[in-house]
């Protein structure tokens, strides 16, 4: 908390509503987190049906995000057409081998958010040394920023590459009155 300053001289009444106020707040920034591209692949000749999925040709790690804000990416956040299902190694021309897409590969959404206060703290007159009573006006995901989750990377699902939840709730206010003694 952060006070501000407060009038020493003057009307009783004036240093009342000035005095005693500060703020408080809590700023998160964090990068978004490593994505893996998965495959179910009931074809694996390993009889591993959990796999990862296999870059297209001229496609790597480098090169498959798309360029842009997230908003303006939501239905593609990376390019889908850089992947493609294991190849096939098996005599029968349907057993695949393991998927080469690497793990955390490319990093989702980031994400900033910031959580602020305001409060004012009125003493309870002379005769109660610490009782006070403390208005607080507090603020959540304070500039009402969206935080996206992850997109989908199951190669082979509906909404591959798509970004389709939020994680953080809009704006919260509220405002609170406790009387500390």
């Amino acid at each position: 908390m952060n006070p501000f300053p407060t009038l020493s001289h003057g009307n009783g009444l004036l240093r009342g509503v000035l005095n005693g106020w500060s703020t408080s707040g809590v700023a998160t920034f964090q990068a978004g987190l490593p994505l893996t591209f998965s495959y179910s692949n009931s074809a694996n000749v390993y009889g591993v049906s959990n796999d990862r999925a296999s870059f297209a040709p001229g496609c790597k790690s480098s090169n498959i995000g798309t360029p842009g804000s997230v908003n303006s990416k939501l239905n593609s956040y990376f390019k889908t057409s850089c992947f493609v299902t294991p190849a096939i190694i098996g005599d029968d021309g349907l057993g695949t081998d393991f998927g080469n897409t690497g793990a955390g590969i490319l990093r989702g959404p980031d994400q900033r958010n910031f959580d602020l206060s305001l409060i004012k703290r009125t003493r309870l007159g002379q005769h109660w040394e610490s009782a006070n009573v403390e208005f607080r006006a507090e603020a959540f995901n304070a500039f009402n920023t969206t935080q996206f989750a992850n997109p989908n990377t199951g190669f082979g699902t509906a909404g591959f590459g798509s970004i389709t939840e939020t994680l953080v709730a809009p704006r919260i206010m509220q405002l609170a009155l406790k009387v500390n003694f």
